[in-house]
């Protein structure tokens, strides 16, 4: 297809998996704890509301690659241990190089007659478990709102919810064969490559600046006067 020249994909240290996202996730899990939800859109409303600037927050739904990868499940045997991965386009074909760690050696797999050469554009169906589901929470919906559980919007909210899950939805994520192809590599403009630069070197001096310690004076409260370091108190 020719989308992407090159992949990477790399997996964090056991232990040591702390992104920037966690605090995301953690101003929402404080802010939706002091709150009632009870439909799929109170959650969406509450997930913008948890901070600023306010996350952008939507339900996609996808294309059905697993169905055309089905025959590459299990392919490869202790794909569980190395924690880099870079797929590179070669003379046409996909050459896959993995390591340990980032800054260990490579190491390469001929996976080339193995990756399917077409996709099929089809959509992620529903899975019969959910459905299943839907048909038992249909029928508690009656019950949740005798209780007091459930307010009359709410029970007609999910009415309405649950009577277009099954159907068939065109996917909003563009599928992968309408993606925009490969492009020749440019170097950067040379304001982007100045900015850079400059943004290195102030960087640079930053670190290496040298930090002179030295005794904080203090002052009376009285008379405003410097108190020697002995007389202190």
């Amino acid at each position: 297809m020719k989308v992407f020249q090159k992949v990477k994909v790399g997996f964090l240290m056991v232990g040591h998996t702390h992104e920037d996202i966690d605090q995301v996730f953690s101003r929402v899990a404080s802010w939706i704890r002091r709150r009632d939800m009870v439909t799929l859109q109170d959650l969406v409303d509450n997930l913008r509301d948890s901070q600023e600037p306010s996350p952008i927050v939507e339900q996609l739904t996808c294309y059905d690659y697993k169905h055309s990868l089905e025959g590459c499940r299990g392919l490869i045997q202790g794909i569980a241990t190395p924690h880099h991965f870079i797929m590179t386009e070669m003379d046409g074909k996909v050459a896959l190089r993995y390591r340990d760690w980032p800054g260990s050696p490579d190491h390469h797999l001929d996976i080339a007659g193995y990756i399917p050469q077409n996709f099929d554009a089809v959509g992620v169906t529903t899975n019969p478990k959910v459905l299943g589901e839907i048909q038992q929470m249909s029928a508690d919906m009656v019950k949740w709102q005798a209780t007091g559980r459930l307010s009359t919007t709410a029970v007609e909210w999910w009415t309405r919810y649950l009577a277009g899950v099954s159907d068939e939805r065109e996917p909003c994520v563009p599928f992968v064969d309408t993606l925009p192809r490969q492009q020749p590599w440019s170097p950067p403009q040379q304001e982007l490559a100045t900015f850079l630069l400059s943004a290195a070197r102030g960087q640079a001096a930053h670190v290496s600046r040298q930090v002179c310690l030295k005794i904080k004076k203090k002052r009376c409260n009285y008379c405003n006067n410097e108190i020697p370091p002995a007389l202190s108190f």
